[in-house]
């Protein structure tokens, strides 16, 4: 019994050399695996035929022959491969099931499946898109433009989701021209804020920009008006000044004349003087004037 179960354990060893692919140990163990066969049945021979003369000694090593060793190699390769296979099998499972285990869940508490995390993501991409345009809208439009209202889809995961939204923008014209241009052209700003604005907002745009041009328009009549009216104003003024003469500076008038007549009375004296000189006197008139 003792040398069968050695031969036993020396096949099992020999198997588990080929899923080790150590080589030296198949060899090996191949060795005391036949080593072992052949002894045991020398053994009981021997037993058997104690006192035989043909009886002789079993020999304690075997060769193994090149194909059964390439046998034995290619079936380790097989071997291996099958383990390297299962390998990745175990891999893509364990992260197929990683990938399950972070998707999100549904308002039940089970896990949406992989289809139904693909459509939430681009819920969730959708819906953040939205807030921020019509966001833009707003804090660009100021006073001119409403609170946005929004557009909402229920996903795979019981939640609702933006999916459209909108902001009101007014682009009546106010009670002036430099109003309107002033809110028009805020207007075109809040219109054309997202990064991407859509047909719609560029319609709004345009048509803020035709009324701020229209604007523009009236306010430069009405400073050619304005030129006008001031040019006719000031003409009549200048011509009444003009046939007024000293009412134009009453104050140098007054001069002129006094100085004119100050002129007339020293001539005027002069020509006294000239008249009763002693050499032109009358005899015994006797009066001096003095100039």
């Amino acid at each position: 019994m003792n040398v069968i179960h050695g031969s036993v354990l020396a096949l099992h060893s020999y198997q588990k050399a080929m899923e080790g692919m150590d080589y030296s140990a198949i060899k090996s163990s191949a060795a005391n695996y036949v080593s072992g066969t052949e002894a045991s049945n020398g053994n009981s021979a021997k037993s058997e035929n104690r006192n035989s003369p043909l009886a002789k000694p079993v020999p304690d090593m075997v060769s193994i022959s090149p194909e059964a060793q390439a046998r034995a190699e290619k079936e380790i390769r097989k071997q291996d491969e099958n383990s390297k296979s299962s390998a990745r099998q175990g891999e893509a499972s364990n992260g197929a099931e990683t990938s399950a285990s972070q998707n999100d869940k549904k308002s039940d508490g089970t896990v949406l499946t992989d289809a139904e995390q693909a459509v939430v993501n681009e819920m969730k991409v959708r819906d953040q898109e939205v807030r921020t345009h019509e966001e833009q809208h707003k804090a660009t439009g100021g006073q001119y433009a409403s609170s946005p209202s929004y557009t909402y889809e229920t996903g795979p995961d019981g939640k609702k989701y933006i999916t459209d939204g909108e902001v009101q923008i007014s682009v009546s014209v106010e009670d002036s021209p430099d109003k309107t241009i002033a809110k028009m052209q805020q207007v075109q700003r809040a219109a054309l804020a997202p990064q991407e604005p859509s047909g719609q907002d560029r319609k709004v745009a345009a048509e803020a920009a035709m009324k701020e041009a229209e604007a523009r328009r009236e306010l430069a009549e009405e400073n050619v008006k304005k030129s006008k009216d001031a040019t006719n104003e000031a003409q009549p003024s200048k011509i009444a000044n003009t046939e007024e003469g000293e009412d134009e500076n009453p104050e140098k008038n007054v001069n002129e004349a006094v100085k004119d007549l100050s002129s007339s009375h020293r001539g005027f004296a002069k020509l006294l003087k000239r008249a009763y000189s002693p050499d032109n006197a009358p005899q015994g008139a006797g009066f001096q004037a003095v100039a």
